[in-house]
């Protein structure tokens, strides 16, 4: 259940002893001596639930304090690559929310302090720009479906504070 964009799918996993409510069952399993996740059980390997993607923020951000509260990981399957984002890191949140909102960047963009991330049309046929409050990576992008207004969420993280993960050679 993650989220697709013109061929462009990217997941969203959680360090869990138990399974989040939202979880779709299917788990990946990390390595973080070699940068490395896999589809299967392995050695010294931490297990990581799928969550709806739509989800994911709930369960691995405290928006108070705009920080990561449980390790996560952000997977696009048909780039065999992701990031692997750990607890306590800072991040910026920005919400977009208009009668439209288009997006203009996706998940694994840098972004500089200042650049434009979205456009916001309201009801008044207004144009409005969303800018990113920080220079970094966006991480994680959510649309939940069949909002009124449209909403996106966008996480934003250090380019430093995030972990490039590759899948696993079998």
């Amino acid at each position: 259940m993650g989220h697709e964009e013109k061929g462009f799918v990217v997941l969203g996993f959680v360090k869990s002893n138990k399974t989040p409510d939202h979880a779709t069952g299917r788990r990946i399993y990390i390595n973080r001596t070699t940068n490395t996740y896999s589809w299967s059980p392995c050695k010294e390997c931490e297990i990581f639930v799928e969550v709806i993607y739509d989800y994911l923020h709930l369960y691995t951000a405290d928006r108070l304090n705009n920080v990561v509260i449980r390790d996560f990981a952000v997977i696009f399957p048909t780039q065999k690559r992701g990031f692997l984002i750990s607890k306590d890191t800072k991040i910026s949140f920005v919400e977009a929310q208009g009668y439209r909102v288009f997006s203009l960047v996706r998940e694994g963009s840098n972004v500089k302090r200042g650049q434009k991330i979205a456009y916001v049309i309201t009801r008044k046929h207004e144009v409005r720009t969303i800018k990113s409050p920080a220079n970094g990576l966006i991480i994680y992008i959510s649309s939940p479906p069949n909002e009124i207004p449209e909403k996106y969420i966008f996480v934003i993280i250090g380019e430093n504070n995030v972990s490039r993960i590759m899948e696993a050679v079998s």
